[in-house]
């Protein structure tokens, strides 16, 4: 089993993506190799930190203070845990690569952004079975669905219904006219390898689930936290709901005595001393929450919501309108809501009464049984070998 020698085609920065080639390079080695090269997945422990270097030897990424990969220039910055570190095995990265020489090839839709990518898809250079996953937030399948190479294509933004929240519904209507403006303004033509043609619904053919997740597998570290706070909600406002939910809390946490609380919305607006906040302090926060919230913000699956069982928090959300395969039950393994209402009923019952340890428990324990990015990586491979 899992005998297969996967291509996998990339961006050569970081992208949501990244967490399933670490899965896939954990399970294949190097029977799976990315094209282009990419310098987060070759790391290397230089003087105590992680460095990432271009095949040249130059530096392009190192790990910071707070623990995070970070570019040379400062362009961009990913969490370590997206990241691989250099096996010693080598591969001929000057060149293109021979496709015979593989089994299957993967394509990350972040690598449609690159036009050498797109020309070698539309000339049909990629000779071998594609999978694409598709990491980006809207749920819309782009044109490279209809590829003939296309045998799956992987999702994490599926909807179960069309009638889902009317401000998700404008916003994406918006941003996909945009898109398509812009495509005829700038490249004078409406269609290519990577549009965006149609939403994604759970029955479409060729279509498979594959959700986000976090790339640890051991929260040994957070379980003995002491749980010193009642509620905790950190999250960039990139969603109406993530402003609003924020001083719902504000507000409940005034009119309920006692309770301590970590609510921290990170724009500028909301948080005028602009104080980053690293990844491990963000973790510990979570870890000695009772209950930690997750929110839409520009698509609904967050790494939020994974990140809150697997720090050992008690997982409470909005209850989702997106397919997800082997998801959290509400009441047992976390706590959803459809209205404010509903949420300050329930977070009566589940905080005020001491009723959340059971949830909190069963949450991490479905998380480590469906959810880690070995899972995701098995799911891609199975999916692969049942279709080959």
């Amino acid at each position: 089993m899992h005998s297969l020698k996967i291509l996998f085609i990339t961006s050569e920065e970081p992208n949501g993506d990244d967490i399933y080639f670490k899965g896939l390079k954990t399970i294949l080695g190097d029977r799976i190799v990315e094209y282009p090269y990419k310098p987060i997945y070759h790391l290397r422990l230089e003087e105590g930190r992680l460095i990432g270097r271009d095949l040249d030897g130059n530096i392009v990424c190192e790990e910071n203070a707070y623990g995070d990969l970070v570019s040379k220039g400062g362009m961009w910055r990913t969490m370590k845990y997206f990241c691989c570190m250099d096996d010693g095995r080598k591969y001929d990265y000057e060149k293109p690569p021979n496709f015979s020489d593989f089994d299957a090839i993967i394509v990350s839709s972040f690598s449609l952004g690159s036009n050498k990518i797109r020309r070698m898809l539309r000339e049909g250079k990629f000779n071998k079975p594609i999978f694409v996953i598709d990491g980006f937030d809207e749920p819309l399948i782009k044109a490279i669905y209809f590829n003939k190479k296309v045998k799956k294509y992987f999702k994490r933004e599926i909807l179960l219904t069309p009638f889902v929240d009317r401000y998700y519904f404008l916003e994406r209507c918006r941003e996909y006219y945009r898109y398509h403006l812009r495509k005829w303004f700038i490249d004078r033509k409406l269609f290519d390898i990577d549009t965006v043609l149609f939403p994604a619904f759970k029955n479409v053919p060729k279509l498979k689930h594959l959700g986000l997740t976090i790339g640890l597998l051991n929260n040994d570290a957070y379980l003995t936290r002491e749980k010193k706070i009642d509620i905790s909600f950190i999250a960039y406002p990139s969603s109406r709901l993530r402003i609003k939910l924020y001083f719902f809390l504000k507000n409940y946490v005034k009119k309920r005595s006692g309770l301590t609380s970590f609510i921290l919305l990170t724009g500028k607006f909301y948080n005028k001393e602009k104080v980053a906040i690293p990844h491990s302090k963000y973790a510990e926060i979570i870890a000695s929450s009772k209950l930690s919230f997750a929110v839409q913000g520009a698509g609904f699956d967050t790494y939020r919501y994974w990140e809150i069982p697997f720090y050992g928090s008690t997982l409470v959300s909005q209850k989702p309108y997106i397919y997800i395969e082997d998801n959290f039950v509400d009441g047992e393994s976390a706590i959803f809501f459809r209205s404010f209402k509903e949420l300050e009923r329930k977070l009566d019952y589940y905080l005020l009464k001491d009723k959340w340890e059971k949830i909190c428990v069963n949450g991490r324990e479905h998380f480590l049984k469906y959810h880690t990015y070995l899972h995701r990586a098995r799911k891609i491979l199975k999916t692969i070998e049942e279709t080959l």
